[in-house]
């Protein structure tokens, strides 16, 4: 699925089945990891809070997928404006630290993620799930 296709469906359809069939698309290569990381910065908050459930779900049950993303990701954490994707970003980022090795990284590598996480917390504006 080309990610205008994913685009589209994320867009229509939300329920956990059809997030858990994406994920098992994702791991069978039918879906790219990088449209999903990249549909998580979507102008349609919708989307990009799908696209960042998904990832989340996909992180979880399949950690090696993101493994040349890390990086990237990591980078891209303190550009999330969505506050919806902002919840499932955390738990992908506390993966992260738990298989620091895993993805060769090092704890610098969190330096944006920590600042950011902790305006989040700090934002008064932003409600506690």
């Amino acid at each position: 699925m080309d990610k205008e296709h994913l685009s589209l469906f994320l867009e229509q359809h939300y329920s956990k089945e059809q997030i858990l069939n994406l994920r098992e698309q994702t791991y069978q290569e039918v879906v790219a990891i990088d449209d999903i990381l990249d549909l998580c910065f979507d102008e349609n908050p919708k989307v990009a809070f799908r696209a960042s459930w998904l990832l989340e779900h996909t992180v979880t049950k399949y950690p090696h997928l993101l493994t040349k993303q890390a990086k990237s990701f990591l980078q891209k954490y303190p550009s999330q404006q969505n506050q919806s994707a902002q919840r499932c970003f955390s738990k992908i980022a506390m993966l992260m630290v738990e298989r620091t090795n895993f993805y060769g990284l090092k704890y610098e590598d969190f330096e944006g993620c920590l600042s950011a996480s902790f305006d989040c917390l700090l934002n008064e504006q932003i409600p506690v799930a």
